[in-house]
């Protein structure tokens, strides 16, 4: 059962609690606001133990902000500033301008860290304790506008002397000037901040309704240490015991690298600590290897992953990282390897080139090779010897791999040997925490209390960005997972609304490597980058148990955190009550329908574009497999990615169709192709798909089954650029047309493919053997797309990129996703499988997203999230540029279809709180929902 759930968001009433708790400023006046001039500050010591004269001194930026530090001193009343000198306790500093502190232009909020007394010295550098430090002193600031005193006020550092006041510079817009109520008001110690957060954040409409207990809901609480030093903030811990209530209030309960006085409360079992025992994420083991460092001394082994010391680091890593979790006292810890990992000899001073230099690694390429069953003759050497890795990533080189198959060949496996001497520096840790594991659920399973069974369950994982959707990945998505980590664990960053729900193919990407290999799986969500509701609910819908709302901060400590964007905090709220809410029915649960469509954006194709130096075809072809995803869940149909090796080793017959979209294919994935499509399969292909091996030879093996008797490099006209997590391009920029769009780029289908519109960005003209039925046509006559029965099975090929035309009509600056998504270019992807299989759950906006779950005791339940963006507006930002007003648009009335035949006594909207009417018959469930604004969860009964 559900645990309650909440109306419909009111905003007048949502305004209201933001002017009656956290002063926000509308988002069109913030580009408006002043900088603060004609006001100063001055500030004294009034209390510190021991009494001792004090230089005061002040710094903003840096350690975690961004930029570099900004730092000075608060004069003597006689003006100067000389550091020698300190002001005897009591005695005021000579005011400043506040307007001198910054030399640009002065942020919306300024964080004015400052800081006396003495900062003591470390005398543990494990733990960073402090001790000689400053105690119990208190500051004191006026402000002054005009010369007129306006504000005194004081703060507290009980545990050093550091404190941080802010200057909120945005509430200077209209007529509120420096001297107003509204801008003085602002004016305050992080702890009046921090607690005017929390009571934002209590007082939300759904505050009271349930959060998480069963997933781990992650973030972390910055900025409290002792003394002063790098990234201090405070030294009282009242804040961040304010910052843990607005935690709450995000269904954290479980925290990263939280202050040490925290993790000793919960090593002592504090009732306070309670709510955050769900989990901790901490840094474990990193890469084995030396990195190497312009300007010190060349550890011969820097980034090698074949050094000699290589196993001793290893061991040493992984009983480390065992000593660092085994004890902690919480239910999960999620361990960190390397954040954002990139390929391990980027720590050699060679780079990636040192795969090619080093003997080491050369020999580890030759067995590695052979291994995979590869010979010395596949690659025209007459024994091993004659065999080592190329160069591939020199971009002076001469890329004898375009001409020459052989060196071909082994350029495409020196790419993936540099996945490999990645993953493999972690399948020790792997298997320990994985041991670890086994042993914990054997213990508990034989009832015991013992040591195995307290011990927490315990993840490696390297956090990986969400390089699948965008320019590509030196380590694959699928491969690195078959040796690394027993977590799955990746952060969103992509900016622009309008492939937000990309997220869910990566998920969907998370999904099967859990299943398959047997991993976590977890998310990073930056909730300030968009949807973070829609993104919280297609992990959830795909197994993810960890999600690490990122980051937090607190945003005086933290500059690329989300705590100080107030309807982002709102919306994350708004998620993690909703995951409270549903948790019963969410957790735990699977698919209650496997996927009959699969999808393969192959590595091969990847590799190739790159080792050709990203051509238009190319770049064309991986980015059109992204778009193929889109139309397909635009269509409600559940999809499984799966990869190159899956397709050589899996079983494929559960699946009706294959949506292989890439140039460059493996050619035992193709061997594989041709036996799914003779025992009737159906293969679907576009944009030059299927057209070479990892030899960049032509696959021949496929062309019998796509039915065609010749492949030609298609003809381009525009440059597509590969994305790179801002925003999406449109397709009208001369700068990148090669040629101008001819005419007979217009297409004209038949059934399934009823469509007709004129492509922009390149085609194939097909060549059809005689058995081949054509289903589309260009202008000119020449065939556009092509169906061929091939055993008892089909292919389809189509001679343009359709995923990429079908992203074209939402490529405008005015978009409206809702308006803008062309059905019939939709058509030509997803036709195929509309006529091999149905939606599982079918909802009546091809931009909402319906997943139908079901737990092991039977209860089930359907997320929706609603991808839907719209530019609303133009404004101009800080900057004084025109940027666009993009939001949320609810879809109203919807009709939401399940195939299902069981028995359904009621359908409750988490969202609404309401029972929703229904209907079933024919072995499908109905549903009306009147209203769905960023996402939903319905519970079936």
């Amino acid at each position: 059962m559900s645990r309650g759930c909440w109306p419909v968001l009111v905003a007048l009433a949502l305004g209201t609690v933001w002017a009656s708790a956290w002063a926000a400023v509308p988002m069109a006046d913030q580009a408006a606001y002043r900088s603060p001039e004609g006001l100063t500050l001055r500030a004294r010591v009034q209390r510190i133990s021991p009494p001792a004269p004090t230089v005061i001194r002040w710094r903003h930026g840096g350690e975690g902000l961004g930029g570099k530090v900004v730092r000075g001193v608060f004069p003597r009343p006689d003006g100067s500033s000389d550091d020698g000198d300190a002001l005897q306790v009591g005695q005021w500093s000579a005011p400043l301008a506040v307007t001198s502190f910054v030399s640009d232009r002065f942020p919306p909020q300024l964080f004015l860290t400052v800081t006396g007394g003495s900062a003591g010295r470390v005398v543990d550098r494990r733990t960073r304790r402090r001790e000689g430090y400053s105690r119990d002193v208190v500051f004191e600031f006026e402000l002054a506008y005009q010369g007129r005193v306006v504000k005194r006020f004081t703060e507290t550092g009980p545990d050093g002397g550091t404190v941080t006041i802010v200057i909120p510079a945005e509430r200077l817009v209209g007529d509120v000037q420096p001297d107003s109520p509204e801008f003085l008001d602002g004016v305050c110690g992080v702890l009046q901040y921090a607690t005017r957060r929390a009571e934002f954040l209590e007082q939300l409409p759904w505050a009271e309704r349930p959060l998480p207990e069963r997933y781990l809901v992650l973030s972390n609480v910055g900025g409290y240490g002792v003394g002063f030093g790098y990234g201090i903030r405070t030294t009282d811990q009242r804040v961040t015991w304010a910052e843990l209530r607005s935690l709450r209030q995000l269904g954290v309960n479980g925290l990263r690298s939280p202050p040490e006085f925290l993790l000793e409360l919960l090593r002592r079992g504090d009732p306070r600590m309670e709510p955050f025992r769900r989990g901790l994420l901490v840094r474990v083991m990193g890469f084995p290897v030396p990195v190497f460092r312009p300007g010190r001394p060349l550890d011969p082994e820097a980034g090698c992953p074949f050094g000699l010391g290589v196993a001793e680091r290893t061991f040493r890593g992984v009983e480390e990282s065992v000593e660092a979790v085994v004890d902690l006292p919480v239910d999960q810890v999620w361990g960190l390897t390397v954040d954002e990992i990139g390929t391990v000899v980027d720590r050699s001073p060679e780079g990636k080139g040192h795969l090619a230099a080093c003997p080491r690694c050369a020999a580890g390429f030759r067995r590695w090779l052979a291994a995979r069953g590869l010979k010395p003759a596949d690659f025209k050497a007459a024994d091993w010897s004659e065999v080592r890795p190329l160069d591939v990533w020199d971009p002076e080189g001469s890329r004898t791999w375009l001409d020459d198959p052989h060196a071909a060949l082994l350029a495409y496996w020196t790419r993936a040997f540099n996945n490999h001497v990645t993953a493999m520096l972690f399948t020790p840790l792997r298997k320990r925490f994985g041991s670890m594991n086994e042993a914990k659920q054997r213990a508990l399973e034989q009832g015991s209390t013992g040591p195995e069974a307290a011990r927490p369950w315990v993840y490696s994982f390297a956090l990986r960005g969400n390089t699948f959707l965008m320019k590509g990945h030196s380590l694959d998505f699928f491969d690195f997972y078959r040796e690394a980590d027993n977590a799955i664990v990746y952060e969103t960053s992509n900016r622009d609304p309008r492939i937000w729900g990309w997220d869910s193919y990566l998920c969907d990407v998370q999904r099967v490597v859990g299943e398959v290999m047997g991993t976590a799986r977890g998310i990073y969500i930056k909730p300030h980058r968009g949807a973070p509701i829609q993104r919280m609910l297609s992990a959830v819908s795909r197994g993810n148990t960890m999600i690490y709302w990122y980051t937090y901060g607190p945003d005086y400590k933290k500059g690329d955190s989300f705590s100080g964007h107030r309807d982002t905090l709102a919306l994350v709220s708004k998620a993690a009550h909703l995951l409270g809410v549903a948790e019963d029915a969410l957790y735990g649960a699977k698919w209650a329908a496997k996927a009959e469509v699969a999808v393969v954006k192959p590595e091969t194709t990847q590799r190739w574009m790159n080792l050709a130096g990203n051509p238009p075809h190319l770049t064309a072809a991986w980015e059109n497999a992204k778009w193929i995803y889109t139309a397909l869940t635009h269509s409600h149909l559940p999809v499984d990615p799966l990869d190159e090796t899956m397709l050589a080793t899996e079983d494929l017959s559960r699946y009706k169709i294959i949506y292989v979209n890439g140039s460059h294919l493996r050619h035992d994935a193709a061997e594989a192709l041709v036996r799914y499509v003779e025992q009737g399969g159906t293969l679907y292909t576009s944009g030059w798909g299927l057209t070479r091996d990892e030899a960049n030879g032509p696959l021949d093996v496929l062309q019998p089954v796509l039915g065609l008797v010749r492949r030609d490099e298609p003809e381009m006209w525009y440059r597509v650029e590969l994305y790179g997590a801002s925003h999406l391009e449109p397709y009208d920029d001369p700068q990148r047309q090669l040629a101008p769009v001819p005419a007979e780029a217009a297409i004209v289908g038949i059934a399934p493919f009823n469509a007709a519109f004129r492509a922009v960005i390149g085609r194939e003209a097909l060549r059809p053997a005689p058995n081949a039925q054509v289903l589309a046509e260009f202008a000119d006559g020449a065939p556009a797309a092509v169906r061929h029965r091939y055993g008892r099975g089909q292919a389809m090929t189509v001679g343009f990129f359709t995923g990429l035309e079908y992203s074209a009509t939402v490529r405008r600056p005015d978009y409206d996703m809702r308006r803008d998504f062309d059905p019939g270019r939709r058509r030509f992807v997803t036709a195929p499988a509309l006529a091999l299989t149905q939606p599982v759950v079918d909802v009546s906006d091809p931009l909402v997203e319906g997943v139908l779950l079901e737990t092991g005791g039977g209860q089930r339940a359907i997320t929706l999230a609603n991808w839907a963006y719209a530019v609303t507006a133009m404004r101009n930002n800080a900057q004084g540029r025109e940027t666009p007003v993009v939001e949320n648009v609810p879809a109203e009335n919807l009709q939401i279809t399940v195939r299902t035949n069981r028995p359904v006594r009621s359908v409750t909207s988490c969202m609404l709180q309401q029972t929703l009417e229904f209907a079933v018959r024919e072995g499908s469930l109905t549903v009306r929902l009147p209203r769905l604004e960023e996402g939903d969860v319905l519970v079936i009964e």
